[in-house]
């Protein structure tokens, strides 16, 4: 493998992990705040699976439209992360990242109780990383 082929790749590669890095911090440290604002249930020995998804049902709105604008800016700020350590001339940096939030977000979301229009809506957060790229690619 060529040289400069292979420093590229493992720029690309090492772009992609702070990429998740970046994205990861954001919603870790954010997320409890606005935790903090709407409180959900906690799981424990007297609450039943119904009782818990009626209690996320009850919840605001508001409440999963933030934690959703929480999931697109992150994956926002995971891509410009990824795309700035990559060089900025490809894509699939910013790419694999986005896929990668997909992987861990949809999981997520599916194993702990959402309503159904936010587990279908926080899909559309993901190709947001890709808008980061678009946002701070060199032109040719």
């Amino acid at each position: 493998m060529p040289e400069s082929s292979r420093t590229s790749l493992e720029r690309g590669l090492a772009s992609v992990v702070v990429g998740l890095v970046v994205a990861a911090v954001m919603i870790i440290t954010v997320e409890p705040t606005l935790r903090s604002f709407y409180p959900v249930p906690q799981p424990g020995p007297g609450l039943s699976v119904e009782r818990s998804q009626e209690m996320m049902a009850s919840l605001p709105r508001f409440t999963f439209t933030l934690l959703w604008g929480l999931y697109a800016v992150a994956s926002l700020t995971g891509g410009v992360a990824a795309t700035l350590i990559s060089g900025r001339l490809k894509s699939w940096p910013a790419l694999t990242t986005g896929l990668v939030l997909m992987i861990a977000g949809t999981f997520g979301v599916l194993t702990v109780y959402q309503p159904l229009w936010f587990r279908l809506a926080s899909l559309f957060t993901f190709p947001m990383a890709y808008l980061g790229y678009l946002m701070v690619r060199k032109t040719a």
